[in-house]
């Protein structure tokens, strides 16, 4: 199954007009990693179990995309990753006062189901570090306000453009770490291809990554990718399916 956002068909209809938009660099570094997101990463790799990545260095670049599992798979593939790849993460962790409100509005407050004052001091640690992290990431914001929506498609176009691969976690269920429940993802970033494709006269491939946690590694699937002998919209539902069902 599958979950078509309200703002693709916008992009679709546009797509010239977002080709021309002015490069938002700032908000994808695509410098390499500081020492400080380095050293927190081998740290994290230090103390935390090892995993073993089964995946083939790109020779141009991809999407890669798994299941979120609640920020098991976005920490396991980030310390054991062989290549940079460039994440989604959603904007409001880029900004330590958008950060702040959502760890204790949400995060901390509704899912961990902690009163006010006990959200407080985890809400003002992780609004002090995430942020100074995403900025040493090469993340690419993810703006779930359809208005916004453009600013994600043009950094991840930028990316690509500039060699670096992408890692997305499309499931709509982040929470979930089962096979079980919902298996709908959202296929905005689909829309990726359209531009790509208009800028390099090539197809995207997009490659599933699934996590074995018994045997501790990260293993890649054959890659899916658009024909261009449908129409978009048709091969959109079609190649989105096909992702949902290879990563779940």
């Amino acid at each position: 199954m599958h979950k078509i956002t309200l703002y693709t068909h916008f992009i679709m209809k546009n797509s010239t007009t977002f080709t021309n938009f002015k490069s938002i660099e700032n908000q994808v570094n695509l410098k390499f990693n500081g020492k400080f997101f380095n050293t927190l990463k081998v740290l994290y790799k230090t103390f935390t179990p090892k995993y073993t990545f089964n995946v083939k260095t790109p020779t141009e670049p991809c999407i890669y995309l798994c299941r979120h599992l609640n920020l098991h798979a976005a920490l396991t593939i980030g310390k054991c990753a062989t290549f940079d790849l460039s994440p989604y993460v959603f904007n409001v962790f880029t900004n330590r006062k958008t950060c702040f409100s959502h760890f204790y509005n949400y995060t901390f407050s509704k899912r961990c189901k902690k009163n006010k004052f006990h959200a407080l001091f985890p809400s003002i640690l992780g609004s002090l570090f995430v942020p100074l992290i995403c900025s040493k990431a090469h993340i690419i914001p993810v703006y779930r306000n359809n208005c916004e929506a453009f600013k994600t498609i043009k950094a991840s176009l930028d990316a690509l453009k500039s060699g670096r691969s992408l890692l997305i976690f499309p499931n709509v269920d982040y929470t979930c770490k089962t096979q079980n429940g919902n298996h709908d993802i959202y296929s905005g970033f689909l829309c990726v291809e359209k531009l790509y494709f208009k800028n390099t006269n090539k197809h995207l491939k997009f490659i599933p990554l699934v996590i074995d946690d018994k045997l501790k590694t990260v293993n890649e699937k054959p890659p899916i990718s658009f024909s261009g002998n449908e129409p978009f919209t048709k091969e959109l539902a079609i190649v989105s399916k096909k992702i949902a069902d290879a990563i779940f």
